[in-house]
Order: structure tokens, then sequence, then C-alpha cells
């Protein structure tokens, strides 16, 4: 791995395990991993120690996978701070119960956390550097409809030079009061949540931001989605997100800037994904 070659961007995932949690199998998950290695692009992989044997079996067939860190749900910053108010902390109360759980939410909220932990990994030298950092799900390929082309178009996506302080955030609905018992009620789809870019100069501070008031929303009482932290802190602060309209499909790459540009886009055809 050439540490003094630039990246143009860095994907971060993960892949924990959850104790409340069982929608998907491991193995479910381990096949949508699959797929997204095979689109080339870099990637950070944070795995809790029962997988890791797992997912690195399946990146020594990609040399994109720049790295894998053995690391347990309970080590994020959200988990200490909900250990420390102990039983205290309400979730929503209109939730999927068999699948919004407590794991689950401490999970949803790591990742401002890991892109920047990745980000701090490319300045002590451990993986090349990178001018913009991204989030992707570990099993986002469950809701492509059209896996092939998508998978071309992340490809395509890694080799795209952003314009400085670039970041972009994919959502379902245009913005909208927030209020706190809402917040903490039901889920906002301002924001996707399963993938988003960002520069490497603008990370800090939204992950500074977006901690902070995860905490203090944590401080109160209440654990909510990720998105719905997104939302407020965009409200709250007046922060740019570079958002844009998507929906949890195909559409959740599709950067207007971007898909206009000259990586054409929109003349992709299954053809050309061979």
């Amino acid at each position: 791995m050439d540490l003094l070659v630039k990246k143009n961007i860095i994907f971060t995932t993960c892949f924990f395990r959850l104790q409340d949690w069982n929608c998907k199998s491991p193995e479910q998950y381990l096949r949508l991993f699959i797929q997204l290695c095979q689109t080339k692009i870099n990637l950070v992989v944070y795995t809790s120690n029962c997988y890791y044997d797992k997912v690195k079996q399946i990146a020594l067939e990609y040399p994109n996978v720049l790295l894998i860190i053995k690391m347990e749900l309970d080590d994020l910053n959200t988990a200490k701070q909900v250990k420390q108010r102990g039983t205290n902390i309400k979730l929503p109360t209109i939730r999927n119960l068999e699948k919004d759980t407590m794991s689950y939410y401490i999970c949803m909220n790591s990742k401002i956390e890991l892109v920047a932990k990745t980000l701090d990994m490319g300045n002590k030298g451990i993986i090349p550097f990178a001018r913009n950092y991204a989030w992707i799900d570990f099993g986002i390929f469950h809701i492509f409809k059209i896996p092939e082309i998508t998978s071309k178009k992340l490809s395509r996506l890694s080799e795209y030079s952003f314009p400085e302080n670039f970041i972009s955030f994919p959502g379902c609905i245009l913005s909208q009061p927030i209020f706190q018992r809402i917040m903490n009620e039901y889920i906002i789809w301002r924001f996707c949540g399963g993938f988003f870019i960002i520069a490497e100069t603008q990370l800090q501070k939204y992950h500074n931001i977006i901690m902070q008031y995860l905490e203090n929303n944590i401080a109160s009482g209440h654990l909510t989605w990720e998105v719905n932290i997104w939302a407020a802190v965009e409200q709250i602060y007046h922060l740019d997100f570079g958002w844009y309209l998507a929906d949890h499909d195909d559409s959740i790459i599709d950067i207007p800037s971007i898909s206009s540009s000259k990586i054409e886009f929109s003349n992709l055809k299954k053809d050309d994904t061979k």
C-alpha cells in the first residue's frame, strides 16, 4: 500500500455484533459486503472480533480494502455515553421494536465517529491520506435495484476529482422544523443515512458538532436515529450538508453535481459493468 499517494476518497463502513438485534444473519451481510468490495472503492472496515476472520478472508481478494480494524460496539463513544447514563435512556416510542434496539441506535450513531477515525489514521500515515471521506453501509447493496449499474457508479465515483470543501448527504424529504419531542419519538427522513461524502477540510468540524449534540441528547435521557440528529444539527447550526433528493435505493449515490458531470452516470448500461 503506497501511503504517499493521496486518494480521492476513502469509504468507511462497519460490521458490529449487536446482541439485541438479529434481523439479518451475518452470512447475509457478508454476501452483501462481497458486492461492496467488488466495486473497487477504497474501504476501511471496523468490525467485531467475532466477524474479523471472515471479513479478513473476503478482503484478501480485494486490495481496495485498505484496513480492517477490530473494534467492539462498546468501544464507541456513543456506547460509553449511554453506559454512563445507565438504564435511564429512552428509545423512541414509534419504532420497529425488532430492529430499532439500543445496540442498533448506538451503531447508527457511530457513522460520523468512525469516518473521523479513518481521517485520523490518514493523518497518522496508517493508511493513505484522502482529500475526501465517505460513509457507506456495510449491507448497502440490499437496497439497490440495479446493483450491476450502481456498482459501476460507485467505482467511477472513486475516480472523481471532488471540488474543494465538498460535502454531500442524500435525503428523502425537504427541510422542516424539528422539535425536540418529535425528534425523539419518530424517524425524520431528512437524510437517508446509509451514504455520505465529506471533504477532509470539513470533517472534523461536522464531527465535533454532531457528536456534541448527540452527547447532549443522551444526557437528556434520549437516544434516537442518527438521521434525526443530523437534521437537528442542520437546522440549529445552519450547516450546509450538501443535501440532495434521494431514496433508499440506487438513487442514494446519484449526487446531482456529479451525475451531470463528465462521469456521465446517466449513460451507463448493464453492458458497461462487465
